[in-house]
This record gives C-alpha cells, sequence and structure tokens, in this order.
C-alpha cells in the first residue's frame, strides 16, 4: 500500500509541476503578445505651406514619394519620439481636432503617417508594422531594405474621412526598449484645395 501511496504523490506532483509550468508558458506568451492601446490626441493648427531648406528630412523625402506632395501642399505636421518596450505591441489610435481647420477644409484632409528609427536597430532585428483603418490593413516588416539617409521609416496614407486609422508596432525579436518616431502629416492634396480648383476655368 506504501509502493501505491508513494506513486500516487508522486504522480501528483508531477502533474502540479506540469501544471504550474504551463501555466508559466502561458504567461511568458501572454507577456510576449502585451498589447499596449495608447489613443494619439492632437489638436492640429491650421494647415499652411511649409519651408525647407536643401536637405529634407528622411520624412519629408518619403512623403512626396509616397504622395506626390510638395512643400506648397498645406499641412499640419506632429512629430514625437515614442518608446516601446521589449517583446511589446503598441497600437496607436488617432484622434485629432479639425476646429482650428477651415470648414471647407475638413472634408478634403488626408493623414500620411509615418513610423521610423535608426538603421542601428536593424541589426538586431525588425519591427513589425501594420496600418490599418476600419480594422482593415496590411502587416509591414520595418528593415534596412527602408533605410533614407540612416533612417529606417515606412508609411501609409489615408482619407481622413473614410474612418479611424490605427498603426500597431510590435517589438518582437529586440530584448530592450527601443526608440521609434511617430511622424504624421495631416495635409489638404494640392489638387483637391479649394485655392487651386478655383484656378480652373
Amino acid at each position: 500500500m506504501q509502493g501505491k501511496s508513494h506513486k500516487v504523490i508522486v504522480c501528483m506532483a508531477m502533474i502540479l509541476c506540469g501544471a504550474f509550468a504551463g501555466c508559466e508558458t502561458h504567461q511568458a506568451a501572454q507577456n510576449q503578445t502585451a498589447l499596449h492601446n495608447r489613443t494619439f490626441t492632437q489638436k492640429l493648427p491650421a494647415p499652411k505651406e511649409v519651408t525647407f531648406d536643401a536637405n529634407l528630412n528622411p520624412f519629408e523625402k518619403q512623403f512626396r514619394i509616397d504622395t506626390g506632395e510638395t512643400n506648397l501642399t498645406r499641412r499640419s505636421e506632429v512629430d514625437q519620439s515614442v518608446r516601446i518596450d521589449e517583446l511589446a505591441k503598441d497600437r496607436l489610435l488617432f484622434k485629432f481636432d479639425f476646429s482650428a481647420w477651415p470648414q471647407s477644409l475638413r472634408p478634403l484632409a488626408r493623414l500620411w503617417v509615418a513610423v521610423g528609427a535608426s538603421s542601428a536597430i536593424a541589426t538586431d532585428g525588425t519591427l513589425g508594422l501594420t496600418f490599418s483603418q476600419n480594422g482593415i490593413g496590411v502587416f509591414k516588416e520595418l528593415n534596412y531594405a527602408y533605410n533614407v539617409d540612416g533612417t529606417i521609416l515606412m508609411g501609409s496614407d489615408f482619407a481622413v474621412k473614410d474612418g479611424e486609422v490605427a498603426v500597431q508596432i510590435e517589438n518582437r525579436t529586440h530584448l530592450s526598449n527601443l526608440h521609434y518616431t511617430l511622424h504624421a502629416i495631416v495635409y489638404v492634396p494640392r489638387k483637391a484645395g479649394p485655392v487651386f480648383s478655383a484656378a480652373k476655368p
């Protein structure tokens, strides 16, 4: 009987250990995929044309490539440094206050939003990016292939009137905290703006 009791105790101990290990594994998986939701709120100043010196910054270069716009494009611009924890996901939801914009321009507003970081981080892996609107989006790996003058960056363009825009950043391969730059340009396309359309016969 003692032998049987000992076997039962050993079996129960093994089951408990397995269950505990399973809980630890599940908790680790939860930590690894932890999603931090953030709402990015901003009161936008009235859109205006901008001036640049001869050297365009990487975000402005990519904005022009992606949209075909120029410094004559009226816009409100936001640039912010954000820290993301190791093995974490940040989901940024954009909420803009257009009260300073002329009423006639608000329906025309487009949002070009980009995420960038020093190209040095690419040696340790990639950042996962998902750009989405109304829950529908596309996933991309931000790596050295998207290098613009020492900054790896990627942007996506949306019509603000079409619904909720979100960007998800995943720090899946770096075993440390990282800083990335969130760059948003809310603009009036030149071909759509009333000032330019009024010039048409």
